[in-house]
């Protein structure tokens, strides 16, 4: 049992597991690309905000700190086992070094449950409840396996299962954006291309840091321990890929300058360089740098998409 408090024990599961400092802003940012991008694909003259962008905001990070939860309480025993066998990757996790209890997670979980319902109410359209229902009933079937237990034990399923969750939690963001639109549909394909173009790099960080050299493997299952680290390390270069070509697709239907889809390519560059690199020559410190690269290209796609859609149209409250 911790000897630390409550208070205490929750502050080091945010400080390793979800850095508020990170995700919050992070979190904020990418949904304001969606939410900023459809109003300008609609033809809106100027970027409403007001409570619509809070409320999608808090929803967003609040969605991505409930998957982590449930994955902390899913993996508990894995965590442990792992733990205990010497993996350095989760020797230090706050679960196996008892600076959090499975008890807090459960309580976290319920916390923010309650908080996510409430940022629907105030935008809460019957478009937007029905597609937040959707998307927080396929999170918490993700929470059981999908009722289906060979997806706990097969990484490949448990990725094609749960990552299509990500769309899901986007279309929802979406509905809220159709509140300040005046006129515009859900999913045109330059809708679609945005929408696609946020949600491949979060396939292509989840794929690029279980990708390991066949001398580091573990017990710990990765994608190239199941599918071999030749095709695993192509999969994150794959997915940049096409966020890439989504997003410059976008740049070109929204009118912004071409300078903008070239440095979303050169930010692409480097994730899919760093995968080639690996798949000819696997090594520790080339496997390390894939997350971090696929991280990069994120952070700049979105920060650059998001000043350029306030650049073009302006902003205004609400």
């Amino acid at each position: 049992m911790s000897q630390r408090s409550l208070p205490s024990r929750l502050a080091v599961f945010f400080s390793a597991m979800f850095p508020l400092a990170v995700m919050v802003p992070g979190g904020a940012i990418q949904y304001l690309v969606l939410f900023f991008g459809l109003q300008v694909l609609a033809g809106n003259d100027t970027l409403h905000t007001g409570v619509a962008a809070i409320s999608g905001c808090a929803s967003a990070i609040l969605f991505a700190l409930q998957m982590r939860v449930y994955d902390e309480l899913k993996d508990v025993e894995t965590d442990l086992r792992l733990g205990a066998s010497g993996d350095p990757r989760f020797a230090d996790r706050p679960i196996v070094k008892g600076d959090i209890l499975p008890s807090d997670l459960v309580m976290l979980r319920w916390v923010v449950t309650g908080l996510l319902f409430a940022t629907v109410v105030p935008v809460g359209t019957p478009l937007v409840w029905g597609t937040f229902l959707l998307a927080f009933f396929l999170m918490w079937l993700s929470f059981q396996w999908f009722f289906w237990p060979a997806i706990k034990t097969n990484i490949v399923l448990a990725f094609v299962t749960h990552n299509p969750l990500t769309f899901f939690v986007e279309l929802f963001g979406a509905a809220i954006a159709m509140t300040v639109i005046d006129d515009g549909e859900l999913l045109t394909p330059a809708n679609f291309a945005l929408m696609v173009g946020l949600w491949f790099p979060v396939a292509a960080w989840e794929l690029s840091r279980k990708v390991r050299t066949e001398a580091d493997e573990t017990d710990y299952e990765t994608y190239s321990r199941r599918i071999g680290w030749k095709t695993a390390s192509l999969l994150p270069a794959g997915f940049v890929a096409v966020s890439a070509a989504s997003f410059v697709y976008v740049v070109l239907q929204a009118g912004l300058p071409v300078w903008m889809a070239a440095v979303i390519g050169l930010a692409a560059a480097l994730p899919v360089g760093a995968c080639l690199q690996f798949r000819m020559n696997p090594t520790t410190a080339g496997s390390d740098r894939l997350r971090p690269l696929v991280e990069g290209y994120a952070a700049v796609a979105n920060l650059l998409l998001v000043g350029g859609f306030v650049w073009s149209t302006g902003v205004s409250w609400p």
